[in-house]
């Protein structure tokens, strides 16, 4: 961040400065659910949101940089739907700026999926942005990424392994726990496998900010034991307190 006019940058004293980047027809990856204009809205103000402070310059974000700074790495938004959402994001900013090859006979870009992992390569970079579904970071009964609308959600206790394997290797990793704050009061902990998960001897009703800290703890331990903080780079993201007012 660069200051201008004065000797003190407030972050939080700024405008709203137009600044659209792409748009949403022009990207082909952007899941239905996330196509506001198609779906009727009739406004496009919200894509022209870049916050911009009063006493001081925040770079723009650059789509032409960001696949080089990318090259050769794996970045990976692992959680629920918001971070679907800047997975899906991040991959039209690339895509706008990651050319199709010149006779059109192939893409410089392809995207895999399953209902859990969706990845999206820039082959000419070596490069792969990636979406991984696990909205509690544990082992729950939400995992189904198409089917996850539980009345009583649950985690297996001590159960990172169960989605960690698939993050091994990572470059820059973005986790978000927003599904966290959309259970309720109380939540289920499974304290066994999963067969026996209708006796209730296997499980235990704790507050959801008990079983919140637990799952958090133990995605700071694989942070600790897994990430290089010389070498790579690791982001957490939650809601904003007024998200649900």
């Amino acid at each position: 961040m660069t200051r201008t006019r004065s000797a003190t940058c407030s972050r939080g004293a700024g405008d709203d400065a137009e600044h659209p980047l792409y748009r949403e027809e022009a990207c082909p990856y952007i899941h239905p659910q996330l196509t506001s204009q198609a779906r009727g809205r009739p406004d496009t103000a919200y894509q022209r949101w870049r916050w911009q402070p009063h006493d001081c310059t925040l770079p723009a974000f650059d789509a032409v940089r960001m696949p080089e700074a990318l090259r050769d790495k794996r970045m990976l938004y692992v959680g629920d739907s918001l971070g679907r959402g800047q997975f899906a994001s991040m991959v039209c900013l690339l895509q706008s700026a990651i050319p199709d090859d010149a006779a059109g006979a192939s893409k410089s870009f392809k995207m895999s999926a399953d209902q859990q992992h969706t990845v999206f390569t820039a082959r000419e970079y070596k490069a792969t942005v990636e979406f991984y579904w696990a909205p509690f970071l544990l082992e729950s009964n939400s995992d189904n990424a198409a089917v996850h609308r539980i009345s009583e959600r649950m985690v297996r206790r001590g159960s990172i392994g169960y989605h960690s394997r698939h993050w091994e290797g990572v470059d820059v990793i973005v986790f978000n726990t927003y599904l966290w704050w959309c259970t309720g009061l109380r939540f289920r902990i499974l304290n066994g496998p999963w067969e026996d998960a209708g006796k209730e001897t296997a499980w235990e009703w704790v507050s959801t900010e008990e079983a919140y800290g637990m799952a958090f703890r133990d995605m700071l331990q694989w942070v600790r034991d897994n990430m290089d903080f010389n070498t790579t780079r690791v982001f957490f993201t939650s809601m904003s307190p007024t998200h649900q007012k």
